[in-house]
């Protein structure tokens, strides 16, 4: 069994990873083999059709799609799941319709999505995801994240205390044609960056911690690329970061990039937000939001596609629970 934090991040790894490392996704299957990978959930609450699905635009949206608004005030936290095995439940992605979501389950982060059938609905058990399981073992943390659509993810497996700097990490993508078609290693995209991946709604853009988030003055970093095509370039700081007073772990951005959220360090105790108002801005010092929830929170929120609801998950007493703020 794995060694586990009670603070999941998502690793993302160094540029200059154009394919010469070995997939740790495996082969695709023939063609019209469905392969092993998670199919729609028979389990789910209402029963809403595949827990896979994206239901619209693509991760780079579409060209007819409405424009993103990230602006108001956060309502209070209404609950959506809640497990109250004790095991763990983090490291949250949200499709665009908001009917199914991925997470990591238990000590061994195996790799669940959920469905449900209306976005006032819980959401019911979860089904496996095998394949983007698969890559960690061992000590390993799995974080990882999923493109709107659902047919994008980026896995990484970071040490079991999320130190990058004396244990590289690497960031392997995934992919698959339909979300009734199980995921397929791509390579790596990504080599050298920190834990905790959080790639913009573009795909152009990759968000991480730090190399090792919990060193003194530890700075999350971001990449970018010119094409999703392409591997992500070297990581830097993000703009800003170097002058926060405030520490964040597990970096979230918003659609149009000019919000980050994460768990304040060290102790987790609430969501931050740094907010700029261009993305030629730096990010200011990132300040507490009131979400009225009286727990610990674990891991990195997860935006919605049209920036109107954060999910996010807390814990009391070994209850895990996701929440959704909207605004």
């Amino acid at each position: 069994m794995r060694r586990r934090r009670e603070i999941l991040v998502v690793l993302f790894l160094a540029a200059g990873c154009g394919g010469t490392e070995q997939s740790l996704f495996g082969d695709a299957p023939p063609d019209g083999a469905g392969g092993a990978g998670a199919g729609p959930s028979t389990s789910a609450s209402g029963g809403g059709g595949s827990p896979q699905g994206g239901g619209g635009t693509t991760s780079g949206g579409s060209a007819g799609a409405a424009p993103v608004s990230c602006n108001g005030n956060w309502g209070a936290p209404q609950e959506v799941f809640v497990d109250t095995t004790g095991a763990r439940v983090q490291s949250l992605a949200i499709t665009q319709n908001e009917l199914a979501l991925f997470y990591a389950y238990g000590d061994d982060d195996e790799v669940l999505v959920s469905s449900r059938s209306s976005i006032d609905d819980p959401f019911g058990p979860g089904t496996p995801v095998p394949e983007l399981t698969a890559p960690c073992s061992g000590d390993q943390e799995t974080l990882f994240d999923v493109s709107e659509d659902a047919l994008d993810a980026y896995v990484a497996c970071a040490p079991w205390n999320l130190d990058c700097a004396t244990a590289p990490c690497t960031v392997q993508h995934a992919s698959r044609a339909s979300t009734s078609q199980p995921f397929v290693g791509q390579g790596v995209v990504a080599s050298t960056v920190g834990s905790s991946p959080a790639v913009a709604g573009n795909g152009l853009a990759l968000y991480t911690n730090a190399l090792d988030p919990y060193a003194d003055s530890a700075v999350p970093l971001f990449a970018t690329r010119p094409s999703t095509s392409h591997p992500f370039a070297a990581a830097q700081a993000i703009p800003g970061a170097r002058a926060w007073t405030r520490a964040l772990l597990g970096p979230e951005v918003s659609p149009d990039q000019l919000e980050i959220y994460g768990a304040e360090l060290p102790y987790a105790d609430a969501i931050v937000v740094s907010q700029r108002s261009n993305q030629s801005d730096p990010f200011p010092d990132p300040i507490a939001i009131p979400l009225a929830v009286v727990a610990d929170v674990v891991g990195s929120p997860d935006l919605s596609a049209d920036c109107r609801a954060l999910y996010f998950v807390a814990v009391t007493e070994q209850v895990r629970t996701v929440y959704v703020a909207r605004r």
